[in-house]
Order: C-alpha cells, then structure tokens, then sequence
C-alpha cells in the first residue's frame, strides 16, 4: 500500500469557511492516513494555506501542527507540489 501527498490550497484560510470547514475536514482526512483507494493505496492531503495576513496564516499553521502558508497566491499556484 503507498501513500501519495495531494497538495491542496485554502484560500482565504483565515476566514469562517477556511477554518472551520474545509482545513478542518482535510486536516481529520490527513490524520486518519488519507482517504483509501480501490487498489489499496492512499491519498493524504497536504493542505496549504493562502491568504493575505501573514500573522493569522502563521499563526492557523502553527496550531494545525506547522502547515506550509504563504501570502503569494501566484507561487504557490505555480507549485508542482500542489495539485488542487
């Protein structure tokens, strides 16, 4: 069984949404080991936070464990690593 890490941005991940829906969905999917596919492999999100205030993406990254954050939309969307 492998195990493949999905890049996935938040962005505006300091707001409501950001916060209480879709990190908290994809950081209980990432620590239950990723979502099960049929041939028995795993795909674990990575989430990346975006948004424009750099003390409440560092301080949201830090408290789900150190996340990648960035307040550079283009680069991180030019990231190979980041899939969604």
């Amino acid at each position: 069984m492998a195990a493949r890490a999905i890049g996935i941005v938040i962005e505006g991940a300091t707001g409501r949404l950001g916060t209480t829906q879709h990190l908290r969905s994809l950081i209980a999917i990432r620590s239950e080991g990723g979502l099960a596919l049929a041939n028995g492999d795993r795909v674990v999100p990575m989430p990346v936070l975006l948004g424009r205030n750099p003390e409440r993406l560092a301080a949201l990254a830090e408290a789900q464990g150190g996340l990648r954050w960035s307040t550079d939309r283009d680069t991180i969307l030019a990231d190979p690593d980041i899939a969604i």
